[in-house]
């Protein structure tokens, strides 16, 4: 696939690195790290199970959100294409 998250093996526990600035006024941004704390899956017409979102505990961030724990962000796919 073009997603991002869609051929990326994940788990949680996993170190990953941000690398786009998502919400530069809190810290999350391009070269920040984090654990992943969970993923949410879907499931596409094939049967493949795809990640929906992950959500990340990203180091030195100061965010609350509603309902995740401080410091942690969901992050969603992104479709990238490139033509040569």
């Amino acid at each position: 696939t073009h997603d991002r998250l869609g051929r990326l093996p994940l788990a949680v526990g996993m170190r990953v690195m941000i690398l786009h600035n998502i919400l530069t006024s809190v810290g999350v941004v391009n070269g920040a790290e984090g654990v992943i704390k969970r993923i949410v899956y879907d499931e596409n017409d094939s049967g493949d199970r795809v990640a929906k979102a992950v959500f990340v505990q990203v180091e030195g961030a100061v965010v609350n959100l509603p309902g995740l724990e401080p410091g942690v962000v969901p992050v969603f796919p992104d479709s990238v294409s490139m033509k040569l």
